[in-house]
């Protein structure tokens, strides 16, 4: 060494790209500096960041809890008013998440609670993952209007369900309810409504 006293420096890429991005202003490489910041977004959003002691709290396991009883709900509601079945299905948690499979009008899906879809896709934890659509053009067509409307993402069959925030349980519970029905009712209108 000769002496020099050295510095290092770190800088997100957030950073330096916001940076660069203000820089360039409307120039050709404005459009090179949006890939790589899309590209530094996705390599973010799969990195595993170091565990801060407050996510180690039991604050998130009581919401999915909270949230499987959500589930329960509006199931045994949609039972009552005949048009969610149970009927030889049962309750399911893989990797992907935790919830029950149902016949909603008919329709088999998996009403859960969808941990990959909610870290990426939408502000919601809750999913209906809806089989066997496409074997009917008809069920098809209304399964992607409906999926337009709501605006939900490019994952097949799954179909967000909206949560109201800062609202009473019992609310939140009717919200469910109200979008599960207009769900089933729109992707198969034809479904005749027996009560169990």
């Amino acid at each position: 060494m000769d002496g020099t006293t050295r510095y290092l420096m770190l800088i997100s890429w957030n950073i330096l790209l916001g940076r660069m991005s203000n820089a360039a202003g409307e120039s050709p490489t404005q459009r090179d500096i949006d890939q790589l910041r899309g590209l530094a977004d996705r390599i973010d959003g799969d990195a595993f960041l170091p565990l801060r002691s407050e996510e180690l709290a039991p604050t998130f396991p009581r919401c999915v809890l909270d949230f499987n009883r959500l589930i329960d709900e509006a199931i045994n509601f949609g039972r009552s008013r005949g048009w969610i079945s149970t009927r030889v299905l049962q309750a399911s948690s893989n990797r992907a998440g935790t919830g029950r499979y149902i016949r909603l009008f008919g329709i088999e899906a998996w009403f859960a609670v969808r941990f990959h879809l909610w870290a990426r896709s939408r502000d919601t934890p809750l999913w209906m993952r809806l089989r066997g659509v496409g074997k009917n053009r008809d069920i098809r067509h209304r399964l992607d209007a409906i999926q337009r409307e709501l605006e939900s993402p490019d994952d097949r069959a799954s179909v967000p369900i909206d949560l109201p925030t800062r609202v009473e349980y019992d609310t939140v519970l009717d919200s469910v309810v109200t979008q599960l029905e207009h769900i089933g009712q729109t992707i198969n209108p034809d479904y005749k409504v027996s009560k169990q």
